[in-house]
């Protein structure tokens, strides 16, 4: 969310959060945010995100629940990035 709000520096956390959207589409089959019919636009995609907000749909796993969840944390200091 930081690199489409451009609100530098990025890293970790933004790697991270990257990495928590493309579990969660694995293990859930959904994207996650709904833009329908929408090219790819950053923009777009960052509106979407501060308007809808981040829920995570249960994967009937707690814990891989869990690490989607500290991973798309919104907040980058408040993100897992060990």
């Amino acid at each position: 969310p930081e690199v489409l709000a451009n609100k530098g520096p990025w890293g970790r956390p933004a790697d991270l959060w990257s990495a928590g959207l493309v579990i969660f589409a694995l293990s859930t089959r959904q994207k996650p945010f709904d833009i329908p019919n929408s090219p790819f636009d950053p923009k777009i995609l960052y509106q979407a995100q501060e308007k809808q907000g981040f829920r995570v749909p249960s994967t009937k796993d707690q814990d891989l629940d869990e690490l989607i969840e500290i991973l798309t944390t919104l907040d980058p200091v408040l993100r897992y990035s060990r």
